[in-house]
């Protein structure tokens, strides 16, 4: 028979040390699976709930199931499909986003009537959801992350390979420093538009 954990720990508390209680713990009272966290020598990872599934449960607030269907890859924080004149009524937006930055200013948009109220998992907009996945592959994949971030990408960049002259034809001054060349790189989930399209809306072909 186990002692209820509240009243082990309050025990506990009188005697023992915050951080070696926290060790007693684990072992008292083991979680079921993992914690969800790992370490290696690139970094630190989580594993967290970002949205809710079945995916029809994203709808359930929506006076009618969405009719059209927008995915965005590559959200960023500028020239958003949530912002789109033809954006409305009877739609739904899925968009992508690996940069963790750039993916928390997708979830901040969406504001709610009271400050501080629960949104729900994962919106963007009352019809939109955001993830902080990359697009094309599957698992975990390797994005190169580009001074003027827009430019990141899960491929090569060509750094000095990059032939000059481009900032007049793209608006940016410094293109192949600031867009061309890569200075670090992050692990980042991945996902198939096919996994999307098949599994997540079910093959529905009204898409944009």
């Amino acid at each position: 028979m186990y002692a209820p954990s509240s009243l082990v720990t309050g025990m506990l508390r009188q005697f023992v040390p915050t951080f070696v209680l926290l060790q007693l713990a684990l072992h008292l009272f083991p979680c079921s699976g993992n914690l969800g966290i790992r370490e290696d020598e690139h970094g630190v990872y989580a594993e967290v709930q970002v949205v809710a599934l079945p995916f029809e449960r994203n709808f359930e607030h929506l006076k009618e199931p969405p009719s059209r269907f927008w995915i965005e890859v590559g959200a960023n924080s500028y020239n958003n499909v949530q912002d789109y004149a033809d954006f409305g009524e009877g739609d739904f937006l899925i968009s992508f986003e690996p940069l963790l930055d750039k993916y928390a200013y997708l979830l901040n948009r969406y504001r709610t009537e009271v400050e501080g109220q629960r949104r729900g998992l994962g919106f963007q907009h009352e019809r939109g959801l955001a993830f902080p996945f990359a697009v094309g592959c599957s698992g975990v994949a390797t994005l190169t992350v580009t001074d003027h971030d827009m430019c990141s990408s899960l491929l090569s960049m060509r750094g000095e390979e990059f032939p000059d002259g481009f900032d007049d034809k793209y608006g940016l001054p410094s293109f192949k420093q600031r867009c061309a060349t890569g200075l670090e790189t992050r692990r980042v989930p991945c996902v198939s538009l096919e996994h999307v399209i098949g599994s997540w809306l079910g093959g529905r072909e009204k898409l944009r």
